[in-house]
């Protein structure tokens, strides 16, 4: 969910083609808003299109399956009577702003290599670990509250603190539990998974393992297992995530 309050953007008026079927149709939306956060007007998106231009821009974004964009949410559909015109909008969720974000959750993850390579003791790496994840989450959690919330596709800094310091978290929970207390055997098939990444990546990425899950069913197709999780996700709680 994209929400219109304090935080991110500044924007002025745009429009973009549509090229359908043979059609073409121009399409504006108008800006102007400071703090924007939503789907049509945020910087994100502002920026790629200043600098970047609308043709390179990804044609179907995440918030088309929104009950604004689409009458099948959360999944893609037709657009619902009266539906906004950015629905139609292209808006691309690795763009040059959302990857500077992007870089710093590498530089977290940086650090915990440097403390795996360089710190030898489990007492010192448990150190370097729990407290800068626990303080990433308490500022994530502190800047969701002020008003920069959660939100992955423009990828704000208050949810890169969150799951950098959340990712701390249950990296030295993971330690403590294989390395120190040598209880292996419940994570065999974490550790089978983390041996073949570009595996479970590509399962995932490529929609194989959520449409082999979705065969699960009761009742009706529609009631499977991947709709519940969408519907009942603990994401809910945070609505910057959806």
């Amino acid at each position: 969910m994209y929400r219109n309050q304090n935080g991110l953007s500044v924007g002025g008026p745009y429009s973009h083609i549509l090229c359908c079927h043979g059609s073409i149709e121009l399409v504006k939306v108008k800006c102007g808003m400071r703090g924007d956060v939503g789907p049509a007007c945020n910087v994100v998106g502002y920026l790629d299109r200043t600098l970047l231009g609308i043709n390179h821009l990804h044609p179907r974004p995440v918030y088309q399956r929104t009950p604004d964009c689409s009458t099948k949410s959360p999944d893609y559909g037709p657009l619902p009577p009266g539906a906004p015109n950015w629905c139609k909008a292209p808006f691309d969720p690795e763009g040059l702003l959302s990857s500077l974000s992007s870089v710093g959750s590498c530089f977290i993850g940086l650090h915990f290599g440097h403390v795996l390579v360089h710190r030898k003791e489990h007492y010192s790496r448990i150190w370097h670990w729990f407290f800068p994840a626990l303080g990433l989450l308490a500022v994530g959690l502190m800047l969701h509250i002020l008003g920069m919330e959660f939100n992955k596709p423009l990828y704000s800094f208050s949810y890169l603190c969150f799951t950098g310091g959340a990712a701390g978290l249950v990296l030295t929970g993971f330690y403590l539990l294989v390395d120190v207390y040598g209880w292996r055997q419940p994570t065999v098939l974490l550790e089978w998974m983390g041996m073949h990444a570009l595996l479970m990546y590509t399962l995932v990425a490529c929609g194989v393992l959520p449409a082999a899950l979705q065969g699960f069913y009761w009742g009706s197709p529609d009631n499977n297992l991947i709709a519940w999780i969408v519907v009942h996700g603990p994401w809910h709680y945070f609505q910057g995530f959806n």
